[in-house]
């Protein structure tokens, strides 16, 4: 296997470990696949900075296939009862390719907590979310993400009855699916008006690295409805006259915060101490 193979497969690793790490910042857990529910369970395959084990991960998503010449070689030699050299057997394992199964990769988040304790995993949840509420991720394995794809995704989702899609994108994702994917969110449910699902589009490369583990990041919080609400009458403010956060910002997004959202930003400095700053969502 070519080094750039090799590369790639540590990219989605790393992006798999970053989107496991999401939806839980995000106050779900993961319920599929079951080995990963499991997994991020057991201390000795899982850690709360590392996520899960590389070797594990490569036994449970990646497959390995022979080249073809170095199959047909095989086969010949089986057929001859002819002993492969030792240089040849090694030869042909490295030929071997390594395969990713994005599909087997897809994760179900439920947002019931089970009874989560660890102060570092529920500061960045996302509450006010539904009882039962459900989340999706998906791993594009095509080249460039199509619409098609995106719908395929969304019909799975909708059966599922999930409240939140994100679609991860082996390579660049084109302007027009970015467009349609924002059109299909702002699809409302009829008599309530309430957003039927709110789809998200992210690339492996934006995933290869957790930025909410970094050090130089500081600690987002959102603020439940509730929480927004009374902090706007305790301060006699209303949400427009507070400092503004893109939704594009990669916290914001890592969140997956909509628009009017008020998060709270937890900052430390040698100069003034720790101190909380407020922002809207637009």
């Amino acid at each position: 296997m070519s080094s750039i193979e090799e590369l790639k497969i540590v990219r989605l690793y790393r992006a798999y470990n970053t989107a496991i790490q999401m939806c839980m910042d995000r106050g779900y857990t993961v319920r599929h696949p079951s080995a990963v529910a499991q997994a991020v369970r057991d201390p000795s395959v899982y850690s709360y900075e590392h996520g899960l084990d590389y070797d594990w991960f490569l036994q449970r998503f990646v497959t390995q296939r022979a080249a073809a010449s170095g199959a047909e070689r095989a086969e010949e030699d089986e057929d001859d009862k002819v002993r492969v050299p030792t240089n040849q057997n090694k030869l042909l394992e490295e030929n071997k390719k390594r395969i990713p199964m994005r599909g087997a990769m897809r994760l179900v988040c439920s947002a019931e907590l089970d009874g989560a304790t660890d102060d570092e995993e529920v500061s960045l949840s996302k509450r006010g979310e539904k009882k039962g509420s459900l989340m999706l991720v998906f791993f594009s394995a095509s080249p460039s993400l199509s619409m098609s794809e995106l719908q395929e995704c969304r019909e799975k989702a909708l059966l599922k009855e999930a409240n939140c899609m994100v679609v991860v994108s082996a390579g660049k994702i084109p302007p027009m699916v970015r467009r349609g994917a924002r059109e299909l969110s702002g699809f409302l449910r009829a008599g309530t008006g309430e957003e039927i699902m709110s789809i998200q589009l992210l690339e492996e490369d934006e995933l290869a690295y957790n930025i909410a583990r970094h050090e130089t990041v500081p600690q987002h919080e959102v603020l439940s409805p509730e929480e927004a609400q009374l902090f706007l009458q305790q301060r006699q403010i209303s949400l427009s006259q507070l400092p503004r956060i893109l939704k594009e910002d990669p916290m914001v997004a890592y969140l997956g915060l909509a628009r009017g959202s008020i998060v709270k930003i937890h900052r430390d400095t040698k100069e003034s101490g720790p101190y909380e700053m407020y922002r809207q969502v637009i």
